[in-house]
């Protein structure tokens, strides 16, 4: 599957920004999404297809199939050189700036260069049926913003020792998910409870050729979450290590007390 680029991973942060702005969940990379926009900005960077949104309807109606979506929406650009002038581009459109602060949950950026060296972006916004109903104490917290703010903080902290960017991978988030959830409930006692399952079954489901995973329980705080990883060798090991792609499971006990997971693959 496709993974973002610095650049691209650069615009989703700046879109995720303005939308905190506005009190609006951050958008999620989706890999099979990523796949269609990059094609699509390929298309138009090749010249096989004008600029512009030729075969939207068949994307969206692809992607809403596969990924049980129930809306969608597409802005494309062209010419920018960096990711600050592509999102403020769409920000200074209305229609763009409408996408980008629609009811969407999941989100891929593709972007292209033609053959005069011009870049040609495509970003697709699938808003995901729920699988359950949220209930009260999901309310009381919103894991995904809780993801973004570790990512944002770990990348931060990787562009200081000028190391790449990790990649969110829904795969591996899910997993992390699991095992934080897992904690939560009781099922089974902090730690690492069944380590070498998750790394042998997401290494043969993603071709990895690396593993690794750090735990952490605590308050709402995931800045200090962060930091107390930074301040442990072997947590700190893991961030700082030859990794592509990441996922982390946030959960919350009956009692209140948060559990973080975060997993690290070499693809």
């Amino acid at each position: 599957m496709a993974q973002l680029s610095d650049f691209e991973q650069e615009i989703l942060h700046f879109i995720n920004e303005y939308r905190a702005s506005k009190n609006l969940a951050p958008l999620v990379f989706d890999e099979q999404i990523q796949s269609t926009v990059l094609e699509h900005s390929q298309n138009m960077a090749s010249g096989s297809i004008d600029f512009g949104h030729d075969g939207f309807k068949k994307r969206a109606a692809q992607l809403m199939s596969t990924l049980r979506g129930i809306s969608a929406a597409e802005n494309v650009a062209y010419g920018q050189t960096t990711p600050g002038q592509v999102v403020q581009s769409w920000l200074d459109s209305d229609g763009h700036r409408k996408n980008i602060e629609g009811d969407f949950s999941h989100t891929g950026i593709g972007l292209a260069e033609d053959g005069e060296g011009r870049n040609l972006f495509t970003q697709f916004f699938l808003k995901v049926e729920e699988e359950m109903p949220v209930t009260e104490e999901e309310i009381s917290i919103d894991a995904s913003i809780l993801v973004q703010e570790i990512i944002n903080d770990i990348n931060e902290y990787r562009a200081t020792k000028n190391l790449h960017a990790f990649q969110l991978s829904r795969e591996i988030s899910e997993a992390a998910q699991l095992h934080s959830d897992n904690i939560a409930s009781g099922n089974i006692p902090f730690g690492h409870d069944g380590f070498k399952t998750r790394a042998t079954t997401l290494l043969k489901k993603i071709k990895g050729k690396g593993f690794a995973e750090n735990v952490a329980s605590g308050h709402r705080d995931t800045h200090k979450i962060v930091q107390s990883w930074l301040k442990s060798d072997g947590h700190r090991k893991n961030i700082e290590g030859a990794y592509t792609l990441t996922g982390i499971g946030v959960a919350q006990s009956d009692d209140g007390q948060f559990y973080y997971t975060q997993i690290f693959v070499k693809a």
